[in-house]
């Protein structure tokens, strides 16, 4: 048998063994990759926030102008 760096190497079946995680790694490792991708989600949530504001202010804008129009083809 030969033994590189924690791992384990049965030269009968050539297969590699991983060592075991525990319990605490695989939780403290889940935890980490949640919080990334909490990060990831607030920072889209906030561009798209943005993106809405602006979109809502040419709609606004879209609708004032063609009130406008209406308005003044019908006081004519």
């Amino acid at each position: 048998m030969i033994y590189l760096k924690q791992l384990h190497v049965d030269s009968k079946q050539l297969v590699v063994k991983m060592p075991r995680k525990s319990a605490l790694e695989k939780i403290e490792y889940h935890e980490k990759i949640c919080r990334i991708m909490q990060k990831q989600t607030f920072d889209r949530i906030d561009k798209m926030e943005t993106r809405i504001a602006r979109i809502e202010k040419w709609i606004v804008g879209g609708l004032i102008g063609i009130l406008l129009a209406v308005l003044s083809t019908h006081l004519s």
